[in-house]
């Protein structure tokens, strides 16, 4: 037997009730292995602050801060899978279409949970060496001047 959906008041063209149908079969597939990555997200203290030049979040970790069920609508083409944020109260995208990677889709969600850490601690690495690249580049300007 189909599953059956309930649909937003708002929704009623057949188009309409068929991208919302699969946006809900995509949610409940990704639901754990969002709320996974999510999680370290939280953990690290970067899934709600603003974006800015301050708040730094990997490619790969980006389309998570914004794949809340009321903020985001899923969709597919093929094996890939996309997140439109979307505000629920206009109706409106909010930005652009996001690809969830694949790596995240082919994993369960403690390995998600593990993919994450892994992507943030190799960022953080990437970002101090930068920082020390750029001191350093600093002290020799000083020590020529």
């Amino acid at each position: 037997m189909p599953a059956t959906y309930t649909l937003p008041a708002a929704v009623t063209s057949p188009i309409e009730q068929c991208a919302w149908n699969l946006h809900v079969m995509l949610w409940k597939e990704l639901k754990e292995k969002v709320t996974a990555v999510r999680e370290v997200l939280r953990h690290h203290g970067l899934l709600y602050p603003p974006e800015g030049p301050e708040v730094i979040v990997p490619d790969q970790l980006r389309w998570a801060r914004r794949a809340w069920y009321s903020l985001a609508r899923f969709s597919a083409e093929g094996n890939q899978r996309f997140l439109t944020p979307f505000d629920s109260k206009s109706g409106e995208p909010t930005g652009p279409r996001m690809e969830i990677p694949s790596l995240f889709l082919e994993a369960p969600p403690a390995e998600c949970r593990r993919l994450a850490h892994q992507i943030l601690s190799d960022h953080a690495r990437s970002v101090r060496d930068a920082k020390i690249k750029r001191l350093q580049n600093e002290l020799e300007l000083l020590q020529a001047a």
